[in-house]
């Protein structure tokens, strides 16, 4: 059962795909011949008419080189974020370990004390 599932998402995203491939064919195809004039913050000549179909392409990858940068920035941000979480964790726990460390010295210490305590106690009559 769960195949046939599959089998049907699958078809389903192929037959998905090769609509969305027609679509953008069409729309190439009927924009052929057509040419626009179009500001792009002055780089470009108004008065000269460019072809719709390089337009679209255009915006196209710039739309994928602006998502592309915009995720890198996004992991980058996941990335110090996390960096800096476990650079804090590590503080905290060379801080307890430190801590460890004297507290078992100064138990050491203590024993000893009691150590000798107790022999000067036995020696004692």
């Amino acid at each position: 059962m769960a195949l046939a599932f599959k089998r049907i998402r699958v078809y389903f995203r192929l037959t998905l795909l090769g609509i969305v491939a027609v679509l953008v064919a069409v729309i190439l195809i009927k924009n052929r011949n057509n040419a626009v004039a179009f500001w792009f913050f002055g780089l470009t000549d108004e008065q000269q008419k460019v072809n719709v179909v390089w337009l679209m392409v255009c915006t196209a990858v710039a739309t994928l080189v602006v998502w592309w940068v915009l995720s890198l920035g996004w992991r980058l941000w996941r990335d110090m974020r996390e960096l800096r979480r476990l650079e804090e964790s590590k503080r905290v726990k060379d801080a307890q370990d430190k801590r460890e460390r004297e507290l078992q010295e100064r138990e050491k210490r203590i024993d000893e004390k009691v150590q000798q305590a107790i022999e000067r106690e036995a020696d004692t009559p």
